[in-house]
């Protein structure tokens, strides 16, 4: 898996905290038990079709780093390997 992190996280993982506490079957990254560092998946390289790690970088180089306001939470379910569904989505702010 590639990821892109967040930087710096402190606030992100406040909220994944606080989201944890709120929903404590359902902690961060399906982790239990871990304080997981919040991440953006930017590829699987283990699903096809085959990837690189040098295809991915190919893809992101000059769209990294990038700038984002979080103006939700999702929480979500992963029903089969791979197949995940919204269970539920929580505004973030003033929305």
């Amino acid at each position: 898996m590639v990821c892109g992190v967040p930087e710096p996280d402190d606030d992100l993982r406040d909220l994944m905290r606080s989201l944890w506490a709120r929903y404590p079957d359902t902690p961060p990254y399906g982790q239990r038990g871990s304080d997981p560092p919040p991440h953006a998946t930017l590829a699987r390289l283990d699903v096809p079709p085959p990837r690189t790690l040098e295809g991915v970088r190919e893809r992101v180089t000059g769209l990294l780093p990038a700038r984002f306001v979080a103006a939700e939470a999702t929480l979500m379910n992963e029903v089969e390997p791979n197949v995940w569904r919204v269970r539920k989505r929580l505004p973030l702010g003033n929305q």
